[in-house]
């Protein structure tokens, strides 16, 4: 368990790959969610004959100054959308108080996820983008800007979707459908 203040994504995305090479597979598809999302984008920029497919949800390609506001604003880490209890519920006292102060962090963090227009052009994998259109934590032209610059790139945006929106049950199925028809080969 990473218990520094400070969460990096690229740093993760080093120990997945060194995970994934040690389970000795040669491609993999990767969904990613939020911070797995700006991992996922890591991985790809990093080791790009890794990943055969990926999914990237409600992703940021930098921290945007709306983020760091809406972070700062939720008052500290015992303030958070997952109260602290809902947190130590999901992942434990101890590892629910450090991915607390970690988010809050973020805030004052800079540098990681940072992705310009000339890396994104350079990522060859096949990538569906999905993103709430009213998405607080990572606003949505982040999304768009994936869309734009990676190359092939598929979009959907949800319609009314904050941060949370494939995990909404309206849009559980619909989030499934696709994302499975992508992952299979199908066109978008």
């Amino acid at each position: 368990m990473d218990t520094t203040d400070v969460y990096l994504h690229k740093q993760a995305a080093s120990l997945i790959i060194t995970f994934i090479n040690l389970l000795k597979l040669d491609t993999v598809n990767i969904i990613g969610f939020s911070s797995g999302a700006m991992i996922g984008l890591y991985i790809i920029t990093l080791k790009p004959a890794l990943v055969n497919k990926i999914v990237l949800v409600s992703g940021q390609v930098s921290f945007s100054d709306s983020t760091r506001k809406f972070i700062s604003a939720l008052g500290g880490p015992d303030n958070f959308i997952m109260d602290a209890n809902e947190l130590s519920q999901i992942h434990g006292k101890k590892k629910g108080a450090v991915i607390a102060r970690q988010f809050w962090n973020f805030r004052i963090l800079y540098g990681d996820p940072s992705f310009t227009s000339d890396e994104l052009k350079t990522i060859k994998t096949q990538t569906l983008v999905i993103h709430g259109d009213s998405d607080p934590i990572a606003p949505v032209g982040n999304a768009l800007s994936m869309f734009k610059f990676i190359p092939g790139a598929h979009l959907w945006i949800i319609p009314y979707g904050e941060h949370i929106a494939i995990f909404l049950p309206g849009n559980q199925k619909e989030f499934l459908q696709k994302t499975l028809f992508f992952l299979k080969g199908h066109k978008q």
